[in-house]
């Protein structure tokens, strides 16, 4: 039990970092040009993109997969997302032990916002961590 539990340990302190780097480069990003144009686009040679961030905290989660959209999030448990308009963006990945009904993420996004939650980014705005 306790190798288990410094497993998930590790998992989710990856994810942390890679969380928090992801919103300091969004946030340098913006100071330098008012605008979070192409933080969430999937092209890796777009140098403001978090995207590769965001993924590699997916994957040290668990997670193979990340969804990159423009103004709406799916709502799903166990997918990293990234979601951006030119004034906002939001970024969610699983953490260890996240389940379909008690759903465990950890939110970041441009209000300065970095938190674990048990919402989802969901409409009306979710640019904003529940």
């Amino acid at each position: 039990v306790a190798l288990s539990d410094a497993k998930s340990k590790g998992k989710d302190a990856a994810v942390k970092t890679n969380l928090k780097s992801a919103q300091k480069k969004a946030e340098m990003y913006y100071y330098e040009n008012y605008n979070y144009t192409g933080i969430c686009s999937p092209n890796p040679f777009i140098p403001q993109s978090i995207v590769t961030l965001v993924l590699a905290a997916g994957q040290a989660s668990g997670v193979g997969n990340i969804t990159s959209v423009g103004t709406s999030a799916p709502a799903t448990w166990n997918t990293a997302k990234c979601i951006q308009s030119t004034s906002a963006w939001a970024t969610e990945v699983p953490l260890t032990g996240s389940t379909v009904a008690v759903p465990r993420m950890l939110c970041a996004d441009s209000t300065g916002a970095f938190k674990e939650t048990s919402g989802l980014l969901a409409n009306p705005n979710p640019y904003i961590c529940p």
